[in-house]
């Protein structure tokens, strides 16, 4: 077998304490076959989030086969599922729950993030009332946060 893996973008709890990412990996059957079964929790709602924090991105397996992409009825729960060589299995586990209001994260923090990939611009706005530049990385614009933190609060 041959595996992959990354820490899983976007998957955080939005919070003044964000919650921590899920890691996404990929396991792919190079020859015979297997017998897959897995069982997780949060399927079909993600880690949730306390006092105002945003709840996680919940968890997603995809079996992909010779004939298609299998997702399970359950979601993260499944057994005997029967895969052959050049299949692949990927598993993106759930990110954990934001702690607080999201508006109250530092912006430096959220800037951060975002340059190193982990969320987009558009999430540092909507989730985090932060502003960003369109900078290659995208760079924090002080002045247009919190002037949109001003607005965004009446």
């Amino acid at each position: 077998m041959e595996q992959t893996d990354a820490l899983r973008e976007r998957s955080s709890g939005a919070g003044q304490t964000r919650g921590g990412f899920g890691v996404d990996y990929k396991i792919r059957v190079r020859r015979g076959e297997a017998l897959l079964s897995f069982l997780m929790d949060h399927g079909r709602f993600g880690p949730p989030g306390m006092l105002g924090g945003r709840d996680g991105a919940p968890n997603e397996v995809i079996v992909s086969r010779q004939g298609g992409d299998y997702v399970a009825p359950h979601l993260s729960k499944d057994e005997d599922i029967r895969v052959g060589a050049g299949d692949a299995i990927t598993v993106r586990t759930p990110g954990g729950g934001g702690y607080g209001d999201p508006w109250q994260r530092d912006p430096v923090l959220v800037a951060r993030d975002a340059a190193r990939g982990y969320i987009t611009a558009d999430d540092a706005s909507a989730d985090y009332g932060v502003v960003l530049t369109a900078a290659d990385p995208p760079a924090l614009d002080r002045h247009a946060t919190d002037q949109f933190r001003r607005q965004g609060r009446r």
